[in-house]
């Protein structure tokens, strides 16, 4: 039976202050405020409905609600007693919740900018250093996207202002943005993710 951190769910006020500690809900808010600072405004036609724990596999999974419009982000069993790594995984799914497809369809700049985003975070609002993916494929599209994004922040939120769907973004519409980039990491980019 896998039980969950006390420290995700349930709320402590802090000594002394008009403070509470801040659970995966409160999270989750401010993950979606950076990520929209960096990134660019969420689709707000769907609704997040909240988060769960499922699986081996982070994701989000888009309940039958009858209007198809709801999201449930889902974090990794394992997750569910190490607040790090739970807090890791809510990171990467907040960027697939900007621009949902209503698919599990992504490409590698998709992920690639969800891993940047859980390093991103973990470092400046956790202080938890050189977070990055275990796994290759992760690692991998990371490292595609971690050198556009250093040298031009801006970039995908000027991507998205052409195309606001990071799963549906066109040879065209890289170079619209960075005309710079090289032929063969723009074809990495728009690879579907393995």
């Amino acid at each position: 039976m896998n039980r969950v951190s006390d420290e995700l769910i349930i709320s402590k006020p802090i000594p002394n202050t008009d403070m509470c500690t801040w659970t995966l809900a409160t999270r989750l808010g401010d993950m979606m405020r950076a990520a929209e600072e960096m990134f660019g405004p969420r689709d707000m036609s769907y609704t997040i409905l909240g988060v769960e724990f499922f699986g081996q596999t982070p994701c989000i999974w888009y309940p039958n609600s009858g209007n198809g419009k709801h999201i449930v982000i889902r974090l990794s069993l394992q997750a569910c007693n190490e607040p790090s790594r739970a807090y890791y995984q809510l990171a990467h799914e907040c960027i697939h919740t900007l621009c949902p497809s209503g698919s599990t369809y992504s490409n590698n700049l998709e992920e690639g900018v969800a891993c940047y985003f859980s390093w991103y975070y973990m470092d400046r609002h956790l202080g938890i250093k050189n977070q990055t993916p275990p796994e290759s494929n992760y690692l991998y599209a990371f490292d595609l996207v971690s050198p556009i994004l250093n040298s031009m922040p801006s970039f995908i939120r000027n991507l998205r202002d052409i195309q606001p769907y990071l799963s549906k973004v066109t040879i065209d519409d890289l170079r619209k943005v960075n005309p710079n980039l090289d032929i063969n990491t723009i074809h990495k980019l728009l690879r579907q993710f393995q």
